[in-house]
């Protein structure tokens, strides 16, 4: 199950999506700014689609170059 999938079922039970910690969501950021795939104009992922400034906070998200 993808996690935005996995996301939306939660929901639907009434379980909200664990966020990351404010000093974990900054780390994961400046990573992506770093990447040959981060699109700086949106903050998206080339390779995932993701805007990225929401990805980041999720707890269970995952790069797809698993570098976080």
């Amino acid at each position: 199950m993808t996690l935005l999938r996995k996301i939306a079922v939660d929901l639907l039970h009434g379980k909200l999506p664990a966020i990351a910690a404010e000093d974990l969501t900054r780390k994961r950021l400046e990573m992506c700014e770093g990447c040959e795939y981060f699109t700086q104009l949106t903050h998206q992922c080339k390779l995932c689609g993701c805007f990225m400034e929401a990805k980041a906070k999720l707890l269970e998200a995952e790069c797809p170059l698993e570098k976080w």
